[in-house]
């Protein structure tokens, strides 16, 4: 019992320290914007300058300057939380940061000029298809076609680049799924990064990666299956999908 403690104290220990080093090397101005709802993205770029995504604003610089050696200790710091590598030889790292969950997306040399890092929060709204229709963005005949689609169980393929609002959409596709099906529906999300909001009761999420097989997936769980990562990965769920066994939102 008293080494089970022990281990428990070195632990916590562990998780003190690094929790400590991560808020030190994120810094006060960063640590500040991970707490502002209005901000969606962090951005330090080579020349060591915080730009901010604001929403309703857009991208605003604020004036602090980050030292690169802080920007590459902090890239080593959440590579080695998630069992990864950044340097010369393995260059960027994707992945979320530790404890809040946000995307993280980190940059070396000789990729870029001096380290970089961008930080993707979640929306902390989940917007509708409703929504997207009183905003102007989406017509009564496309919103339609979404639900008739989801409603017969179609598969539906949400793709644009980096920014483009896919996630939001897929949110607003899950929203509609749960209106229009069971609240008690088996849903799994598939994701490199966890970021697709669902406000089910019954809901898996899983992180897809490079060593485990995800085929069994679609057996499991024949409701819905959503791929918000890169389908290579997750094979035998994709493979699922297009043969129509399981109905599923795919994000590219």
């Amino acid at each position: 019992m008293t080494d089970r403690y022990a281990v428990l104290d070195a632990h916590s220990e562990r998780t003190r320290r690094f929790d400590q080093k991560l808020m030190r090397e994120l810094g006060p101005a960063v640590l500040d914007a991970l707490q502002d709802p209005s901000v969606i993205e962090i951005v330090v770029n080579a020349d060591g300058r915080l730009w901010l995504e604001r929403l309703e604003k857009g991208m605003e610089k604020t004036g602090v300057l980050v030292l690169p050696a802080r920007v590459e200790s902090l890239l080593g710091t959440v590579a080695s939380f998630r069992g990864a590598v950044i340097n010369a030889h393995d260059p960027i790292l994707e992945c979320e940061l530790p404890g809040y969950g946000a995307r993280f997306e980190g940059v070396l040399p000789p990729v870029s000029r001096a380290p970089i890092f961008a930080i993707r929060k979640h929306g902390s709204v989940v917007r509708s298809l409703e929504d997207y229709r009183a905003a102007g963005e989406l017509d009564a005949a496309h919103a339609a076609a979404l639900r008739d689609g989801i409603r017969n169980r179609s598969n539906v393929v949400v793709c644009g680049g980096t920014g483009s609002g896919k996630t939001t959409l897929a949110n607003a596709l899950l929203l509609e799924k749960l209106r229009l099906g069971s609240p008690h529906q088996r849903i799994v999300i598939l994701e490199d990064t966890l970021e697709l909001q669902c406000r089910g009761e019954n809901v898996v999420s899983l992180r897809t990666c490079e060593v485990a097989d995800l085929g069994w997936v679609a057996g499991e769980f024949d409701r819905l299956c959503v791929c918000g990562t890169r389908l290579g990965i997750a094979a035998g769920p994709a493979e699922q999908l297009g043969a129509g066994r399981v109905e599923g939102v795919v994000v590219l």
